[in-house]
Parts: structure tokens; C-alpha cells; sequence
């Protein structure tokens, strides 16, 4: 098994990805450089050890045996904090073809995360408190990116409606007609999560990524965060969403036929095939919050910033705002009920 590991050019410490810059950074001589610098000075060393436990491997500076389970392909030392890139499950057809880098860092997350009271108000006063959060954990995660061709027959039954008046008698002529229709459609870059360990409809809420930012992959930008590998097929995933790519198809349809009052499919035939998919990975912030004993997790979107989760909620806020609304109303029926009586 072979670690790659990631070197400052000018000092050799050990180098981070880091999100503001879209650069990677050391912390020790404040060098700043691009990943064309870092092919150019060879800092991207790869270290050869042999071991029995292919899930165990040798951290290249300080010697410390780290394990990882079979779908990480990057992990920390424990000790040193050094970010180790595990090439051998990163390889043939685990490599990806392409990857998102992460735009915002550990500190935005965390004041993303203390802002949350603002939008939901019934959330516990401690709940978002730093140090309630036990770890903030940045990670590529698998996604296929699918190419689909959609080849649709339908026939609709379209009405029209024409309304006039001849000396004020009021005429309607409603007429059906039906239409006879084929089409094909593509759909680009549909995001499929590729890891059954990460919860789909999770994943899913934490969309939409900006795919124009997409570069091809380097090992060099997973230093600094984890990574896993996929665990599904493209052509599995592709089962979960084929009917939300018809009844996208069915819209769009729906959109083409313009001019009619309405619109019913009679028969349809929508075929969905997957014509090509890239294997990427995309960056997601994972939040883990303990409040009252309780874990909770929560997702934020390494591109925008955007937080999914589950959040408890303080039951006392809940009963004070209900009843803050009661006695407000009953003020107010009072008052209405005593100027009626006074003024009426």
C-alpha cells in the first residue's frame, strides 16, 4: 500500500487544502501555493510500507500506526495530525474522475452553526453553544454524476376553451383534441450519493452543488480533510430517482404544449437509460452535536454553506409562545367585546 503525503516546498511541514484561497497553505513559514507549484517541486511524495493489516498503515513522520476502515481513503494521525492519503484506495476504478473542493472552512461552519438560533427560534438555548459541538468533521463524499437519455411517447388530451358574447348571450365552445407526441430529452450531472453509509435523503437536501466548479482530481486536495470511496453502482442509484427524472420529463412535456386550458396525459411511454456517469467527490462539513446526552448530526454543503439536519426543540419556548398568542388574543377579543359594548 503506498501513503501519499503532502509536503511545504519551502519548509517541508506538512501541508492543508485550505478552502479560503483555494490554495494550500503552511502554518509554519505562511507559504501559500497552487497545485500547479506543487506538481512543479515534486511535494506530493508517495511512501511505500508493507503491512499485513491493509487497513493499518505507518504515519510517514512520526511513525504511529493509524487504522482506518476499508472505504476511507484519508485520514489524520492521532499524534502528529498529519493528513495521510491512502493512493492504494484511491486507484483504478476507485479514482475519481473529478472533484469539488471545499469553499468554506471549519470557522465558517462554526458561525453558520450559531447562527442557526436566529432561524429557528424554538431551538434550545444551549443547543448551538461551541462547546456542545464535539467535532466538526470535513469529508469528501462518493457521488456519481449521471448522464441520463429519456425517450418519451405520450398522447394528451388537450382542451381548449373559447368564451363570446353576441347581445349579451354568453357563449362556450370547449373542443378536446388529442395530440400525439415523441420526444427525447437529456439530463446532465444528476447527483447520485454513492455511499450507503451516508443517509441519501440527507445527502439529497444538501444540494444544489455548482458543478462548473469542478476540477479534475488530485490527490493534493484531499489534504486536510477525510474521504471515502463509493460503495454502490451508478446503475443502482439510478433505480431510486428514475421516477423523478419522469415526472420531470412529464413537466417539461407539459411545458412544450402551450395555448390549451388543460392538459392529460391518455398513454405515455417514458424510457430512462444512463448514458455515461463521472465518479466524483463532493465536500460536506458532518457536525456532531451532544445536548442533554443526545448525538446529533448535522450536514453542511462545503460549496454553499447550506445545513441539514435534525435540531431538538425547547418544548418551554414552545409553550411560552403559545401562550404569550393566547393572552394576546383573549386582550383582544376583550377589548373588541368592551368597545362594541361602549361605543355600539
Amino acid at each position: 500500500m503506498g501513503v501519499l503525503d503532502h509536503k511545504c516546498p519551502s519548509c517541508g511541514s506538512p501541508l492543508k487544502f485550505n478552502p479560503k484561497i483555494q490554495k494550500w497553505d503552511c502554518k509554519y513559514c505562511n507559504g501559500e501555493f497552487t497545485l500547479e507549484q506543487l506538481i512543479k517541486s515534486n511535494s506530493v511524495k508517495e511512501v511505500n510500507f508493507n503491512s499485513k493489516f491493509s487497513d493499518v498503515y505507518n504515519c510517514p513522520d512520526c511513525g504511529a500506526s493509524v487504522v482506518t476502515d476499508k472505504y476511507t481513503s484519508s485520514t489524520s494521525c492521532v499524534y502528529c495530525g498529519n493528513v495521510a492519503l491512502i493512493k492504494a484506495k484511491l486507484s483504478n476504478e476507485f479514482k475519481p474522475d473529478k472533484i469539488l473542493p471545499f469553499k468554506i472552512d471549519k470557522n465558517d461552519v462554526v458561525d453558520i452553526f450559531l447562527k442557526q438560533q436566529k432561524k429557528n427560534p424554538f431551538m434550545p438555548k444551549l443547543f448551538n453553544k461551541k462547546e456542545n459541538i464535539e467535532k466538526i468533521t470535513g469529508i469528501y463524499v462518493p457521488f456519481w454524476l449521471v448522464n441520463s437519455k429519456v425517450n418519451a411517447k405520450y398522447d394528451f388530451l388537450a382542451t381548449l376553451i373559447r368564451e363570446w358574447s353576441i347581445r349579451n348571450i354568453d357563449y362556450i365552445d370547449k373542443s378536446v383534441f388529442e395530440l400525439k407526441r415523441e420526444a427525447i430529452l437529456e439530463f446532465n450531472d444528476i447527483p447520485l450519493d454513492g455511499s450507503v453509509r451516508f443517509n441519501d435523503d440527507m445527502m439529497h437536501s444538501l444540494e444544489p452543488f455548482d458543478f462548473k466548479e469542478l476540477k479534475d482530481f488530485n490527490y493534493a486536495y484531499l489534504s486536510g480533510f477525510l474521504a471515502e470511496i463509493y460503495d454502490s453502482k451508478a446503475e443502482d442509484k439510478l433505480k431510486g430517482i428514475e421516477d423523478v427524472i419522469k415526472f420531470s420529463t412529464e413537466e417539461l412535456l407539459k411545458e412544450k404544449e402551450k395555448g390549451y386550458n388543460s392538459l392529460a396525459f391518455k398513454n405515455k411511454i417514458i424510457d430512462v437509460n444512463m448514458t455515461s456517469a463521472k465518479y466524483a467527490l463532493l465536500p460536506v462539513w458532518m457536525v456532531n452535536v451532544t445536548y442533554k446526552n443526545q448525538k446529533y448530526l448535522l450536514a453542511v454543503n462545503g460549496q454553499t454553506g447550506k445545513m441539514i439536519g435534525h435540531v431538538p426543540l425547547d418544548f418551554n419556548k414552545i409553550c411560552l409562545t403559545f401562550i404569550i398568542i393566547a393572552v394576546v388574543i383573549y386582550v383582544f377579543l376583550v377589548g373588541l367585546a368592551l368597545w362594541k359594548k361602549w361605543f355600539w
